[in-house]
């Protein structure tokens, strides 16, 4: 999957080996190779850029059953991984949304579970079981009220 940081100046891409690739999009050269690898997951299936661009937040699998993370692109790369949780249980992560305005990350499961999370008080708010198959999809309204969700 490959997303855009909110003022444009940065390009990711994720990939099923787990890794989350940056590059910043300028007019030089230097955009042309990433400026960052980060190992986010044994498998990722999504990411998203959260506020400035230098954290993101990903979703998938690792083998420490931690299926969302939060990584700062701004630390050295042995600190960067500075939040994981345990979202989807017994299952991988595989879409996600950010919303700004209330500091939520709302993430859906292989299982067809959904999980709030507090960026403020970096807890689970809500989790519940939202279709009967893999949550491929998840957008925000733009008053950021409400979700919608799609499945395979």
């Amino acid at each position: 999957r490959r997303v855009h940081g909110e003022f444009g100046t940065k390009l990711g891409a994720s990939s099923k080996n787990g890794i989350v690739s940056l590059w910043r999009c300028d007019s030089t050269g230097e955009s042309l190779r990433s400026f960052e690898n980060i190992q986010a997951h044994r498998i990722c299936n999504d990411f998203v850029f959260l506020n400035t661009g230098s954290l993101f937040a990903a979703v998938g699998y690792s083998h420490q059953n931690q299926n969302l993370g939060i990584w700062d692109t701004l630390l050295p790369p042995h600190k960067a991984h500075i939040v994981s949780v345990n979202c989807h249980v017994g299952s991988a992560g595989q879409s996600i949304a950010y919303s700004p305005s209330n500091q939520l990350l709302i993430s859906g499961g292989r299982k067809g579970d959904i999980c709030i999370f507090d960026l403020r008080e970096r807890k689970i708010l809500e989790s519940f079981h939202g279709h009967n198959n893999t949550i491929k999809s998840i957008s925000l309204h733009p008053s950021e009220q409400y979700f919608l969700t799609a499945c395979t």
